[in-house]
């Protein structure tokens, strides 16, 4: 959900009164809301499995979202009508621009599951000819900070083109879906 191709995970914290997320912890830990203390527990699991086991991290406090989640929020939401909400707080100095493909992604999803990150993000047409995918049309969209874009998710395939330069883009994603129980849940 929080990543179609499984590339990124989701970290969190959580005190109560906050919930900091993001696909990597050190963000999390520059937040300087909580204090770095190494979960023992957690440092005593990779000792044995050789890994650690969710929802632990190595640090006390930052926990890591459980593969699951994906099926239980299918069981609350309709993905198809998802919304994807994606605003750009800093533009890159050459490219990140949005591309949203007349392709929905029914049809080919299954084709991608072997593409590599750098595959999906070099927008040209030989990915799609590789897969037997007849290249599609598409909308480049160049957004400028502050700029936000919101389309069906589950209906419109896209990507971000390569960023170039020093510059980082800086984006804030999300999907937003109304749930079976007629509730609104967002999710990022």
């Amino acid at each position: 959900i929080r990543d179609r191709f499984g590339i990124k995970p989701l970290y969190y914290f959580t005190n109560g009164n906050q919930l900091i997320f993001a696909s990597e912890i050190k963000a999390i830990l520059a937040s300087e809301v909580l204090q770095k203390e190494i979960d023992f527990s957690a440092y005593a699991d990779y000792s044995v499995y050789r890994y650690i086991p969710y929802p632990k991290t190595i640090w006390k406090n930052i926990s890591k979202l459980t593969p699951a989640f994906s099926e239980w929020i299918k069981l609350k939401v309709d993905l198809e009508n998802a919304l994807s909400v994606f605003s750009v707080i800093q533009k890159p100095d050459k490219g990140g621009e949005l591309f949203l493909y007349d392709l929905e992604w029914e049809n080919f999803n299954y084709k991608l599951n072997d593409s590599t990150y750098e595959e999906r993000h070099t927008i040209d047409g030989q990915f799609f000819s590789s897969r037997g995918i007849k290249d599609p049309e598409r909308k480049s969209i160049e957004l400028n900070n502050g700029d936000t874009v919101i389309f069906r998710a589950a209906q419109i395939w896209h990507a971000i083109n390569k960023i170039e330069g020093d510059k980082d883009r800086i984006t804030l994603g999300c999907l937003i879906a109304l749930g079976y129980d007629k509730n609104l849940y967002y999710w990022s």
